[in-house]
């Protein structure tokens, strides 16, 4: 009981600290914001703007999805450096305004978990990790999306309880502004004119069906999402991403593993992904690899090599410097079972 006592103590300090410096953060920025000059990137734990002129891009990327990859796709090299040896950071730019990560240091779990039973937004548990490609002028951004098609993934015959999908179906725009940050489980972005890279995965929530006429949906419980016909109970935190095959049953809790190669005529996605529910039994998790074949003309197609689970829902789009795009793959996802436990 002390010890819970004591979390709960810290926790509240926690709070307190927080709103103060963000109370700080608004008056600070109220006085000294103009038009002329743009504010930090709240993403980037480095703070500060960018130190040199942003690189022309041609494609207009809007929406909160636009916004995060226009920043990323501004930023200096020094800055982008900077991002790449964070590692992988727990983070939600719409909660950072001060330029450094509300939630703390890189991979510190246990204490999201803590600040996340003091009532933290849960939306803000992403992970996010950047990595250098081999740059292409000409070849545009390249976006891999993966979702879940249905809004609730569970076992088949028994859906009153499962993780929450993103209910939408397939996409030829994964940046469009209709989509928010969350509404992927995760998304690999790799622009080639610039050789900059990045990685997102998202938290997940556990979902059950709300029963039309329950006692609880006579009551405004905040836990519940209201005018839906399901209950958001929990968020858990997404794990960390980490570059490099994953080491089994001796990593512990199941993290995500992505090996990212690429050359001026390829790009390899191979890819070990779990929700953060089922992370700590090793089960359910989604593997690549995802090959991609350049050819002459700029274009890109998946390669034989490709091997990805069919689940869940794929995406591959490149968004070309004039202001086009074209599909590279798309698939639909399957049921969790098999989709995620097949060969």
């Amino acid at each position: 009981m002390e010890e819970v006592l004591t979390r709960l103590q810290r926790a509240l300090e926690i709070i307190q600290s927080t709103r103060a410096e963000l109370r700080g953060h608004l008056v600070t920025s109220t006085a000294t914001t103009h038009e002329s000059s743009p504010p930090a990137l709240p993403s980037d734990p480095a703070g500060g703007p960018p130190d040199h002129a942003p690189p022309p891009q041609t494609f207009n990327y809007q929406g909160e999805r636009g916004q995060q990859i226009q920043e990323f796709l501004n930023w200096s090299d020094t800055r982008f450096e900077t991002m790449v040896s964070q590692g992988s950071i727990e983070t939600d730019y719409r909660f950072v305004p001060s330029g450094e990560p509300v939630w703390g240091h890189p991979n510190q779990y246990r204490e999201s978990l803590d600040k996340l039973a003091a009532g933290w937004p849960a939306e803000a548990f992403r992970q996010s990790r950047y990595f250098e490609v081999t740059p292409v002028p000409g070849d545009g951004l390249i976006v891999i999306d993966f979702w879940i098609a249905e809004d609730v993934s569970g076992v088949p015959g028994f859906d009153a309880l499962g993780l929450a999908g993103d209910g939408r179906g397939p996409t030829t725009h994964p940046l469009s502004p209709d989509l928010a940050a969350d509404d992927s489980r995760m998304m690999v972005v790799i622009d080639r004119e610039t050789g900059r890279g990045m990685v997102t995965v998202s938290p997940t929530t556990v979902r059950v069906i709300d029963v039309p006429g329950s006692i609880d949906s006579l009551f405004n419980d905040p836990l519940f999402r209201k005018g839906t016909q399901y209950h958001d109970i929990l968020t858990v935190p997404a794990r960390p991403i980490e570059f490099g095959p994953n080491p089994g049953l001796t990593s512990g809790v199941h993290n995500n593993y992505f090996e990212i190669n690429s050359s001026t005529d390829s790009i390899s996605v191979d890819y070990d992904a779990i929700n953060s529910v089922t992370a700590p039994t090793h089960l359910i998790s989604v593997d690549g690899p995802l090959v991609l074949d350049r050819d002459a003309s700029g274009q890109y197609h998946t390669s034989a090599l490709t091997d990805v689970d069919a689940y869940p829902s794929i995406a591959v789009v490149q968004y070309l410097p004039d202001g086009t795009r074209q599909v590279i793959y798309s698939q639909e996802n399957q049921p969790v079972i098999p989709g995620a436990v097949g060969d």
